[in-house]
């Protein structure tokens, strides 16, 4: 059986992107806050398993 993760970025409500890694994930996320560190706040990384349930707590970044 394999396990399927998907690491979806999001702003606000809104999906922005998805990954299949966490490094990905974190990647583009870092870029986004740098891009625009205002939108610090409203940006997270959000986990799901194969089921589509959420997995741990959001990644977020301060804004700088």
């Amino acid at each position: 059986m394999s396990v399927m993760t998907v690491f979806s970025l999001f702003s606000g409500a809104d999906v922005v992107g998805e990954f299949d890694t966490r490094e990905e994930a974190e990647r583009a996320l870092d870029q986004a806050v740098a891009a625009d560190p205002s939108a610090a706040d409203e940006l997270a990384v959000i986990e799901f398993d194969e089921n589509g349930e959420r997995v741990g707590e959001p990644i977020t970044r301060a804004a700088a």
